[in-house]
């Protein structure tokens, strides 16, 4: 290793696909070290990890210097470039369940020991607050059986559990209630701290764990703006507070002593009760693991409640015509390989008469949320994660359902795309009479942008 540290780059260009998206002056990264990278949703930090990777063939950084480990990993072939990745990264995707293998149990999907198992299960109990019953349990699930928080906090501890010398965490706390936010901050202090062996490139827009984060230690706070690598934070904006909206007093969905199985041999959930009338968004406050995002597939006809009654309109049950769920793995939720122009097309070709009648106006919807034009043309699963957020949120009004909810509206959103999402998503259920239910963690959109806040068990 060189005296520049671990990781040096110099007059590099960042390139996502076929686009150069920001120029590289200089970064460097010594052990102990912890950096902070932040910028608009699409800005390339996401794009920046992946190419820190070097294994993803739509992100890459090329020219001037880049130095890994003394060496430029561009110059090696491609089995010694995998092995030199294998011992000195550790990364975390911005949605860790996407790498999982779907029937294989979560603790042997990380290509660990069985002697480094303990440490995995001793990082998770730290992460997740529950002894080692609960952890070791959670470990012997297959990933449908866990929540997203939970899917989060099992990559993050393999991640730790492996003791890599480069951690590259793409938005870790994005899922986590309060409990596991504060547990996550704390292990992230440590390794800011100096005295760890890993130095960490950490890309967040979550700006309480980047100023918790400044007032314990040395801490360096980068962002992509205007194309380049700049230093200092991105600027904050506030989410848009929500507009008075009487209450109709017929209801679209009403679910009464609603009780749900998060995952196989889990117990039962609290009772639920929620109406959710025309023109209004609710807000779901609950625990990571509490089972807010199985309730959400409940009401959208994906699962069958384990108790309770779900009435549309005092119908019966409702379906995928009725509700539309905005999941919170968005590049899950889209077709491999079909562009978003035909994703959208698509919906629009088949959703309801009267409701969205012309491509011309997602086209608006796309712009009114700041996507770029050529994503139309683009694969969705060449997109950001905030770019892949807010073509979910369209795809979701487009198909003309009622009944939206949308699980993490905010997630993987830079301050101001997350306030122009909420709006939209205001003016939306306010034009269109949709209701609306956002599940999240995040206590401040609940209470300022909606026009009601449910507490669910001990939120």
């Amino acid at each position: 290793m060189t005296s520049r540290g671990l990781l040096s780059l110099r007059g590099c260009e960042l390139v996502a696909g076929r686009t150069p998206i920001a120029k590289i002056d200089s970064f460097e990264l010594r052990r102990g070290e912890l950096c902070v990278i932040q910028g608009e949703s699409g800005a390339g930090k996401t794009s920046f990890l992946r190419a820190l990777t070097g294994a993803d063939p739509f992100a890459e950084l090329r020219g001037g210097e880049f130095r890994l480990d003394a060496r430029d990993p561009r110059e090696l072939t491609e089995r010694e470039a995998a092995r030199a990745r294998r011992e000195t990264i550790g990364f975390l995707p911005q949605i860790a369940s996407s790498t999982f293998e779907p029937m294989r149990r979560l603790d042997r999907q990380f290509g660990l020991r069985t002697s480094d198992l303990g440490t995995l299960r001793t990082w998770l109990e730290r992460l997740d607050g529950e002894g080692g019953e609960q952890a070791r349990s959670l470990l012997g699930r297959r990933p449908f059986a866990v929540s997203g928080g939970q899917a989060q906090r099992i990559a993050m501890a393999s991640v730790l559990a492996r003791g890599r010398r480069l951690l590259l965490l793409d938005e870790p706390t994005v899922g986590l209630d309060r409990e596991r936010w504060t547990r996550l901050r704390d292990v992230l202090i440590e390794l800011a701290s100096g005295e760890t062996y890993s130095a960490t490139v950490l890309a967040t827009h979550d700006r309480e764990l980047v100023a918790d984060l400044g007032a314990a230690a040395s801490v360096r706070v980068l962002h992509f703006g205007d194309g380049e690598l700049r230093q200092g934070a991105a600027p904050a904006i506030e989410f848009p507070e929500v507009r008075p909206c009487p209450t109709d007093s017929r209801w679209c969905l009403r679910a009464t002593g609603l009780q749900v199985r998060p995952g196989r041999g889990a117990s039962l959930t609290p009772e639920l009760g929620l109406e959710l009338h025309p023109s209004r968004v609710t807000a779901l406050l609950g625990s990571s693991g509490l089972g807010k995002t199985t309730v959400a597939r409940c009401l959208a006809g994906l699962l069958e409640p384990a108790r309770g009654k779900i009435d549309f309109d005092g119908v019966g049950a409702t379906g995928a015509s009725s509700v539309h769920l905005v999941s919170q793995d968005a590049l899950a939720s889209m077709p491999v390989g079909r562009t978003v122009g035909s994703i959208l097309t698509e919906v629009v070709e088949h959703g309801p008469e009267g409701r969205i009648g012309e491509v011309s106006e997602v086209c608006g919807f796309l712009r009114e949320l700041e996507l770029p034009s050529e994503a139309w043309s683009q694969p969705a699963e060449s997109l950001s994660g905030g770019e892949l957020r807010r073509v979910a949120v369209v795809r979701g009004v487009a198909s003309g359902a009622r009944v939206l909810v949308v699980d993490e509206p905010t997630a993987g959103l830079d301050a101001r795309r997350a306030g122009v999402c909420i709006a939209f998503l205001q003016r939306m259920a306010e034009t269109r009479r949709m209701a609306m239910l956002w599940i999240t963690h995040d206590r401040a959109l609940a209470e300022r942008s909606a026009h009601e806040v449910i507490r669910w068990g001990n939120a």
